[in-house]
């Protein structure tokens, strides 16, 4: 059994979409979800796991064309200090 925790949002059509990695495949799994509003206090920092989540979530989702970064031009010249 693996316990996997997790903060979503609620979308104004109040539908809770979840995606969640296991470590298994094509397999029947019993999930049990239990939902808890988070107190409106809740604006902490996040802690190491919750930024890892969030990284492994959304890494490669870019679906757009390659990023580039542009021609930066030319540094200004300024007077050095004394």
């Amino acid at each position: 059994m693996t316990t996997i925790q997790t903060r979503s949002h609620v979308g104004a059509d109040g539908l809770l979409r979840l995606t969640l990695p296991v470590d298994v495949k094509d397999t029947d799994l019993d999930v049990t979800v239990v939902v808890r509003p988070v107190p409106a206090a809740a604006n902490e920092p996040m802690v190491n796991a919750q930024w890892l989540a969030f990284v492994n979530e959304t890494a490669g989702a870019w679906q757009g064309g390659p990023l580039e970064r542009p021609d930066q031009g030319e540094t200004e010249e300024r007077d050095e200090w004394a």
